[in-house]
Order: C-alpha cells, then structure tokens, then sequence
C-alpha cells in the first residue's frame, strides 16, 4: 500500500478539525489506513496511528492506548472551548483478508471519466460500505476504493474514477475479463450498525464516486429508509441513477441545468434541511464534508448522527 504525501494530509486538516466537534463519527479511512500498519505494539498512544487525526487534535486532547483488536475505537477528548469527542475506529476488521488476488469478471464503462470493475469474490466475507484496496497483480502500486456491490453478492464491485496519469485507475480501466488484480480488506466502518430498524431515517450525502458506498448499503439492506442527495457537476455523474427510486435520489447539478438542483449540496441542504432524528452519512471531497458538516449542525442534527468519510 503506498503511503498518502504528507501534503495531502496537511490539505484535509481543515476538513477534519470540523468534524472532531460534537462528536462526529469520522472514519476516513483514505488518510487513516496508511499508518494502520505501522502500529508498533498495544499499549501505543492513538498519535503513532494516524498523523491526521493527531495533527487535527488539540495539544490537550487526552489520548488513550491502542487496542489492536479488530473494530476497536479511539477516542480523543478536547479541552478548548467545549468538550467535544472524535470517534475513530480500527480500520481492518478481523475477517479482512491480506494479498490476494481476484480474477476480474467485468468492466462496466458509465462515462469516459469513470468505470465499475466487478472481480470474483473468493468466499471472502465484507460488510456494505467497507472498502478494499486494488491494483494490478504484480505491480506494487494499489488505491483504496469503496465496495459498490451488495454485501450478499457473489461477487465484488467498485466504481473507480479515472485520475489522469493515474497508475491503478486507468489501468483497471483497460482490464479484461481473466485479468488478475491484487486485492486487500476489506476494512473500514463507514457502516450501517442498525439497518433492520425500520425506525431509522438514512440521508446519504455524496459528491461524485462517494455514492459508491450508499448503492452497498442499498442492495444489502433493501428495507431501509432512505433519500440521497448527489452532488455532480455534470447530469453524466449521476451513475446508474435508474437503480434509485426517483423519489429517493436527489442531483445537485453545478454546471448544467437538468437536475433537481441547480447547485451544490451544502446549498440544497441550507434550503432543504433533513428531518429531525435522520442519520446522515457523508462520503465524497473534503471541501463538501467540511462545508455541509457546518450546514447540518447549523440544522441542529446532534454529531452522535453524522458519520463521514472523505475520499480526497
């Protein structure tokens, strides 16, 4: 797994110093699994895990030990001007399965900008929302994607956008049918703990690829109760759109008319607050995290409701 550049993480600092108030559950894994491996022994402080979280947390914050069993979590307690926690969680579960290689089934091309890639599953066991890493067999280089697929399908899906001079999105894009990819996780706990209580109201939040993660938790869980607000540039990003009820999919469109809003989510959001008690979920850039973290408190949404996950 290659390591994120420190200057990547200095530009998400903004981004999570937002989300460490009140409580939020933050779970980004693209910034946090890095250092994942680097966990010396039990018994070290959360600092040593992940450098984002530790630069995001006051100098007061009191850190407690880490726990290497699966699905642990950290907690950091902020002494500023209020008291405030940040939920983090062990990133590899237990059932996570470490090198191996998946021989690809399919690539669906959506746009010319963005793909599915369906691979074998391997009787490898996962929960929606969790996320693996992908590469080609043999070439050291692999990125972490969500799991697009349901957590009951035989088989594994992700949609991957194309980075330009990317070393793994654009050679995944150009994969074969009996192609090898190697394969890592599945881990993270951007989950749903609940999803058979018919009492829970979801909104899921996205920007671009960051659906990826609400379509799992959908084909998994069909019975949940559910809106999406999808934020694209163009009506093309709106990926496989039809697998949604159109009463359950909302499109902030910024640059074209077409969508149910012209605009982006923050903004649809400042206008069309969810309803009390709704858990919301947000998954996709930084900016959009921070920006609509700050609209929904504003909204009064308690942070024991609002997970994240940011994707770059």
């Amino acid at each position: 797994m290659r390591v994120n550049s420190s200057s990547n993480a200095a530009r998400q600092r903004g981004a999570v110093r937002r989300l460490v108030h009140h409580g939020c559950h933050y779970t980004q894994s693209r910034c946090f699994l890095q250092y994942h491996r680097e966990i010396p022994s039990s018994g070290d402080s959360l600092k040593v895990v992940s450098n984002v979280a530790a630069a995001a947390a006051p100098r007061s914050c009191r850190e407690k030990p880490v726990d290497k069993s699966g699905d642990s979590r950290y907690h950091f307690v902020m002494h500023n001007d209020q008291v405030d926690i940040l939920t983090l969680t062990h990133a590899r579960s237990a059932t996570s399965r470490l090198g191996l290689v998946h021989r690809v089934l399919s690539v669906r091309h959506l746009t010319a900008a963005a793909f599915v890639v369906r691979i074998g599953r391997n009787d490898v066991p996962a929960t929606a929302g969790q996320c693996a890493t992908l590469g080609i067999h043999g070439a050291g280089i692999n990125r972490e994607y969500s799991m697009y697929a349901g957590e009951h399908d035989d088989y594994f899906e992700f949609l991957v956008r194309v980075v330009e001079g990317g070393q793994v999105s654009t050679e995944l894009q150009r994969c074969q049918p009996g192609d090898q990819v190697d394969f890592d996780g599945p881990y993270g706990q951007f989950i749903i703990e609940q999803p058979r209580d018919p009492a829970r109201k979801y909104l899921f939040i996205a920007t671009g690829v960051g659906i990826a993660p609400y379509r799992s938790y959908i084909r998994s869980y069909p019975q949940l109760d559910y809106t999406i607000v999808h934020g694209v540039r163009y009506l093309r990003e709106c990926y496989e759109r039809d697998e949604y009820p159109p009463a359950r999919y909302r499109t902030c469109v910024t640059r074209e008319d077409g969508g149910d809003f012209r605009g982006r989510v923050s903004d649809y959001l400042r206008a069309q607050p969810p309803a009390p008690g709704t858990i919301c979920y947000l998954c996709g850039n930084n900016a959009m995290i921070a920006e609509t973290y700050d609209v929904l408190r504003a909204h009064g949404v308690p942070g024991d409701q609002l997970f994240a996950e940011i994707f770059f």
